[in-house]
């Protein structure tokens, strides 16, 4: 990591450090030994500890369970350049608490992840910033059933019902622009114009992103 920001000692620094927060766009990723490529769309966004990530093929998806379709929120857990994502929902249907483990290289706005035999690019888009947070819970049990996180220029919207699916937008002044979705689902717009303007859509819960 480097950048303006001291590097705290591993287990010293915050659960969501700034650094990583916002909306960040994968500009390449490797696999392996290959060189860097990029395949699909993705965007993911950071507003405190909450994260959601999507990710769309630009063609035919390769076999690499990193490049199929699919999108996931949860909480990001930071312990010096170790990171670790825990999964909520998951349109891949990986168990809730399922963890993604990496180590990061930060520099201004550029981000490296090295993962278990793989290397991610990724670039901020817009200022860093807290974002919103909202969900939305089951009535009868409480259980999650869909969140929307909102940072620098896009904002992202992963659901599990009625069908697993998510959709990244960007954002014009305010206004969503060009979009991405995963799955079978209804698009919580309602939400993500709740989100960016700062206020709660019905039935949806407004979080403190921190």
């Amino acid at each position: 990591m480097s950048g303006t920001e001291p590097v705290p000692e591993p287990g010293s620094e915050p659960v969501t450090p700034g650094w990583v927060q916002g909306a960040w766009v994968r500009r390449s990723r490797s696999l392996g030994a290959a060189g860097a490529e990029e395949v699909s769309d993705v965007v993911w966004v950071q507003a405190g500890r909450w994260f959601a990530d999507v990710r769309v093929p630009r063609g035919e998806p390769t076999e690499a369970a990193l490049d199929r379709a699919q999108a996931f929120t949860g909480s990001l857990v930071c312990d010096g350049t170790a990171v670790t994502w825990r999964h909520d929902i998951d349109s891949l249907g990986r168990p809730a608490g399922y963890e993604d483990h990496a180590e990061i290289e930060w520099s201004a706005d550029t981000l490296i992840e090295r993962g278990a035999g793989y290397v991610e690019v990724w670039e901020r888009h817009g200022r860093p910033g807290t974002g919103a947070v909202l969900e939305q819970r089951h009535p009868s049990d409480g259980r999650l059933t869909g969140r929307v996180v909102a940072a620098g220029n896009f904002t992202v919207a992963v659901w599990s019902s009625p069908a697993p699916g998510g959709t990244a937008v960007s954002l014009t002044g305010g206004r969503p622009g060009r979009g991405w979705t995963v799955g079978i689902g209804v698009v919580p717009w309602d939400a993500i114009g709740a989100a960016v303007e700062g206020g709660q859509a019905p039935g949806w819960m407004r979080l403190t992103a921190g």
